[in-house]
């Protein structure tokens, strides 16, 4: 309530004297562009892309932070109490949901923090059923859901808005700053997917091969690609050999001259799909994370997402 009071305070009225005059100067406080000096939104993201875009939208108004460390491997990760302790202090959770994060939801029931506002991004996005994720020749018959629904511009689109939404509904007196920011970041996004489009329009072929698990399948809906995984959506299995088989022969078929392997994740399987086919490898990232070099170099979302751009470039052969 204290911060809510100091932030919403419309006018100081600073009066400067001097010997011979009065002179009064009232100004707004706190300015419109999110740098009052009254306490920061406390926002935690769970992964990479909804931090990066929380970030943007929160300014100099928000204090972000990641649960999700870098270099780990999102499926498999597993919560500590140092993030308890963070939910139990935020004002505002944002997760991807769709079963990404499993342990979402006790980890805002074990932070016993009643004032938190929570964002399930999955709530706001164009979901693909995992029925249907092209992963070599499996299937995730769960009746489940694709999770990685930030690699669609579509999407991203909507779950900024919604983060400008939740952070303006617990800081109403920077909404206006809030909408702004989301506006910005949301430019950036639809002037990259034009460049996608233009890109992606004129390709040799039209399917790529990924080494990895299946987290790619929005991108390919977006700009008609067809991308083939060596496994579901979990990074943990393994392909068979009818699954190596059944991909050995979409690169031959197809001419494929590259495999693409994921940076957070052993190239091993794409280098063996490489090596029997005599394609060369490169790295494509589904943005769920980053190195920590990359992280510490200050890399962005959009910045993967040009540097994916690069790698279907090369891999399908665009002109």
């Amino acid at each position: 309530m204290a911060r809510l009071l100091s932030r919403s305070l419309p006018y100081v009225c600073a009066c400067l004297m001097s010997a011979s005059m009065l002179l009064g100067e009232c100004v707004s406080w706190p300015p419109a562009d999110g740098n009052g000096t009254a306490e920061k939104l406390i926002v935690v993201a769970s992964l990479f892309p909804l931090y990066d875009m929380a970030r943007s939208v929160g300014g100099n108004a928000s204090s972000v932070s990641v649960l999700l460390p870098p270099g780990v491997e999102a499926h498999t990760y597993e919560p500590r109490p140092s993030d308890v302790e963070k939910i139990s202090k935020a004002g505002v959770f944002i997760y991807v949901g769709a079963g990404m994060e499993p342990w979402a939801q006790s980890l805002v029931d074990g932070a016993g923090n009643s004032d938190l506002s929570v964002l399930d991004a999955s709530t706001k996005a164009d979901l693909i059923s995992a029925e249907i994720v092209p992963s070599g020749v499996a299937r995730e018959g769960n009746g489940a859901y694709d999770p990685h629904l930030w690699l669609d511009f579509g999407n991203d689109e909507k779950i900024v808005h919604a983060m400008s939404d939740v952070m303006s509904a617990k800081d109403p007196a920077d909404s206006a700053y809030f909408a702004r920011n989301a506006d910005a970041y949301i430019n950036q996004l639809k002037e990259m997917d034009g460049r996608y489009n233009r890109t992606l329009k004129n390709c040799r072929i039209r399917v790529f091969v990924t080494g990895g698990h299946s987290a790619f399948a929005y991108l390919a809906r977006r700009y008609n690609l067809t991308g083939i995984s060596a496994y579901g959506l979990s990074p943990d299995s393994e392909p068979t050999p009818q699954t190596i088989r059944y991909i050995d022969n979409i690169v031959k078929a197809h001419g494929v001259r590259y495999v693409l392997f994921e940076d957070t994740v052993s190239p091993k399987v794409a280098d063996a799909l490489a090596e029997g086919t005599g394609a060369k490898t490169l790295s494509f990232s589904p943005g769920e994370n980053l190195p920590k070099e990359e992280y510490d170099n200050g890399v962005t979302f959009p910045d993967l997402l040009e540097k994916d751009l690069e790698t279907l470039k090369t891999a399908l052969e665009c002109r």
